[in-house]
């Protein structure tokens, strides 16, 4: 019994540390808003790197949404910044075996673009050239800044594959906020 505890504490140290080497990563490489003219317009990109698992099971026919969270705030000087806006989007990448495209899916617009390869369609993934309404007053005294972040949505995956993906640190990917002051005009 005590032989059959410890071969599997091994075997679960071991697929821990190797899924600890095989982690995706997501990142906000950079982000701006034109706010110039009539609206407000976001440009931003985003570096998907999946881990092997999630790619795996993309390939199985599992779609992939991932989210990106915009916030407007503004800082005060003695309680925590306040937000005065959020706006959150979300994308679907899925493989289709067939026609062998990957294929990204905008949720907001419902438009659809096919890739021939894995890297095309993680660049389209990660372009943001949205139109944003971020309601900007002149008036506006305390400093803005505006912070994006972007996450592989757990909540979105077939039930079945929900927990083991909460268990598991290679799907609980998720961007760092990237941060940027903001002026109204």
């Amino acid at each position: 019994m005590f032989r059959v505890l410890t071969l599997s504490s091994l075997l679960v140290t071991l697929l821990a540390c190797s899924a600890e080497t095989d982690m995706g990563e997501i990142r906000v490489t950079r982000a701006s808003v034109d706010t110039a003219g009539t609206g407000s317009r976001l440009r931003a990109s985003i570096r998907y790197d999946f881990s092997d698992s999630v790619l795996d099971a993309l390939h199985h026919g599992v779609p992939l949404t991932v989210e990106w969270d915009l916030e407007l705030r503004h800082q005060r000087r003695w309680l925590w910044d306040g937000t005065r806006r959020r706006i959150q989007q979300a994308a679907t990448l899925s493989f289709h075996s067939l026609s062998e495209r990957y294929v990204v899916t905008y949720d907001l617009t419902e438009q659809s673009q096919a890739f021939p390869n894995l890297g095309s369609a993680l660049q389209a993934l990660g372009t943001v050239d949205e139109p944003v309404f971020l309601d900007l007053k002149p008036e506006d005294e305390a400093p803005l800044y505006l912070r994006m972040r972007s996450r592989l949505d757990l909540a979105s995956l077939p039930p079945p594959l929900q927990l083991p993906a909460l268990m598991s640190s290679e799907w609980r990917t998720r961007s760092s906020w990237f941060q940027w002051p903001l002026s109204p005009t």
